[in-house]
């Protein structure tokens, strides 16, 4: 049949086009018009741009979808209907009052309240909620998350104290999902210990049994599986300014970032969770009413991120440890709210890329009345804001009045001495020192002299997170045993205090030496080194000292014996619980007497490390060990 159809034809009827698709099927053809009432004036089609004057069609982009849920209604075991009935063990309890979810952990072990959105979403998303804690205390955790769901009420078998088997009725983990970690979570029936476990085994459709730690030797039971991908904010430990910030994509994920954030204690905070599909910011806000944009960011994640194309839904889970915790916590909620919007990215024809070769010039307009000049050191009140430049020295700095106007220069020093040169005759550990500048720094140890019997000095640098209560080890120097200038290489922050342990040795040993430290406002590739000299390497099972790889994809570790008999092998080992567990890194390695030997792993994932003596050795003499992550 032809194209086209005639109306009523052999009386003159109208023709209308058609595209004839075989037997009695006609599609016909339309045509955007933009005339009013017998006007034709034809929406005109173009293959590049149309000049200015040619007819457009308006268009409004969809608006961000908002879901806000503020637990209005009031009550003892109250709950918003836009969540899922929680399931609650161990005592826990929890009520919605003055417009606020109210979790109250209690001190039984292994506690838990969790319950997720009745509804999932898909694609860029802003998750928010407003938190206070009564107290932060150890063996209580409480997170807040996007997460998927992989099944709710599946039942468990308990093979062992280390084995859990869950009967997942088609589930679509396969053999190559072993090793990957899912959230065993809600657990009723034996005393289970809910967390992240990896999986051991599948059976296709049917089952998936998990490797687990803590679980009694047997029992039965019901449980949630999720968070195969997940964003997590976890409240953990005693610290009211922290937060356990991370993300997981098909169950690899990179490994907890200890994020500094306002407070937890009252008033509390706002966190923002921002997943723009190619990556995930934590950001925190005041809660309280602020005059200016106040939203700081914390952390981020570019890998191991969920698919957009994944359904993740909010999860409110509160689990305590298999210490009882030492008296109860509130977690209270104010609100969440899951914003849902279009990620369009936008590129600006013909602009270069950005970057320190094609920085933009930026000019200050409306005639800022500038007050005065800064001396390089001087102290300034208020908020100073990077402008950018620098003398060689010093980063210039501006500071800004409430109107907007420029109203005095400062500088912050790129180039800080930490310890003036002098005699060092004794181990020492420097104050704490505050950074003032960028996101990065070298240290330099220039020695001018040496005196003394086979004289040493080991430098190790620390930081810590919590105002220099806590430290942890981030970088060791080689052994210094003579003049010269030392470097470590640059170092990412990782906390907001800074000191330095120097262990002098030998005989009446002097070092006459400063210590350095260049701040860098660039970010850098993480890089976290050890060394030990005193692993008792003829012993079995003698491990080093833990090192933090957190953002570190590769491990080395550099083994140097003296004389042995039969020389030790070493197995590099990662937890990702604070230690409590440990796993093995690649294979071990035996060392090689009188001689050095360097063994590594590529893709690691760990949150710790450390180096084990997993064959002892018979006479054997240590160097050193230098455990290295980068």
């Amino acid at each position: 049949m032809a194209d086209n159809v005639t109306a009523n034809p052999g009386s003159g009827g109208a023709t209308f086009r058609t595209d004839d698709l075989g037997g009695d099927t006609h599609v016909p053809y339309t045509k955007q018009d933009l005339g009013g009432d017998g006007v034709h004036d034809p929406l005109v089609g173009f293959r590049s741009v149309p000049p200015n004057d040619a007819l457009a069609t308006p268009v409004r982009a969809v608006g961000q979808e908002v879901w806000n849920v503020s637990f209005a209604d009031t009550g003892a075991s109250v709950l918003s209907a836009d969540f899922t009935s929680p399931v609650v063990t161990g005592g826990v309890t929890y009520n919605q009052g003055t417009s606020a979810l109210n979790v109250v952990a209690g001190t039984n072990v292994n506690a838990e309240f969790l319950t997720r959105s009745t509804r999932a979403w898909q694609g860029s998303m802003r998750l928010k909620f407003g938190i206070v804690a009564s107290q932060r205390i150890v063996n209580n955790n409480f997170a807040v998350m996007l997460a998927d769901l992989i099944g709710e009420n599946l039942s468990y078998t308990i093979n062992s104290s280390t084995s859990v088997t869950v009967t997942a009725p088609g589930h679509a983990f396969t053999s190559l999902s072993v090793g990957q970690f899912v959230n065993l979570a809600g657990i009723t029936g034996a005393a289970g210990v809910p967390g992240r476990y990896a999986i051991a085994s599948v059976v296709a459709g049917t089952s998936i049994t998990f490797t687990v730690a803590g679980w009694p030797a047997s029992g039965t039971g019901t449980l949630t599986l999720m968070g195969h991908s997940y964003v997590r904010n976890l409240f953990t430990g005693a610290t009211a300014t922290n937060v356990a910030f991370d993300a997981q994509r098909n169950g690899w994920a990179t490994g907890d970032t200890t994020a500094t954030i306002n407070t937890t204690a009252s008033p509390g905070t706002v966190i923002h969770n921002e997943a723009t599909g190619r990556e995930v910011v934590l950001m925190d806000q005041l809660r309280a009413s602020s005059g200016a944009p106040n939203v700081v960011t914390r952390a981020n994640r570019v890998e191991n991120i969920p698919d957009d194309n994944l359904n993740l839904y909010v999860w409110i889970w509160n689990f305590n440890g298999t210490v009882a915790p030492a008296s109860s916590t509130t977690f209270t909620l104010g609100f969440v709210s899951l914003e849902k919007f279009a990620n369009l990215p936008v590129y600006i024809q013909g602009f270069r890329a950005l970057g320190n070769t094609n920085a933009p010039f930026v000019n200050i307009t409306g005639n800022p009345n500038v007050v005065g000049a800064a001396a390089a050191g001087s102290a300034h009140s208020g908020n100073p804001v990077l402008m950018g430049g620098s003398d060689g020295t010093n980063a210039q700095r501006v500071r800004v009045d409430g109107a907007g106007n420029l109203i005095a220069a400062a500088v912050a020093p790129l180039l800080i001495t930490d310890v003036a040169s002098a005699a060092l005759t004794t181990t020492t550990t420097t104050a704490t020192l505050t950074p003032s500048h960028g996101n990065a720094y070298q240290v330099a140890i220039p020695v001018t002299a040496v005196t003394g019997t086979t004289p040493t000095l080991d430098v190790g640098i620390e930081e810590s997170d919590d105002g220099g209560t806590n430290w942890f080890r981030v970088y060791d120097f080689p052994r210094i045993t003579a003049t010269g200038a030392y470097r470590s290489p640059v170092l990412p922050w990782a906390g907001n205090r800074i000191r330095y342990v120097q262990t002098v040795g030998g005989t009446t040993p002097s070092f006459t030496r400063a210590v350095n430290r260049s701040q860098i406002g660039t970010s850098v590739d993480p890089i976290r080194q050890i060394i030990d000299r005193t692993l008792a390497v003829n012993t079995l099972n003698s491990v080093t000292a833990s090192l933090n790889v957190q953002n570190c994809r590769n491990l080395q570790c550099v083994l140097t014996l003296g004389a042995a008999t039969t020389p030790p092998t070493i197995q590099i080992e990662g937890s990702d619980d604070n230690g409590a567990n440990w796993y093995a890194i690649g294979t071990a390695t035996a060392g090689v007497a009188s001689s050095t030997v360097r063994f590594a792993a590529t893709d690691v994932q760990a949150q710790l490390a450390r180096a084990r003596v997993s064959s002892a050795g018979t006479g054997a003499t240590l160097t050193t060990l230098t455990l290295k992550g980068f």
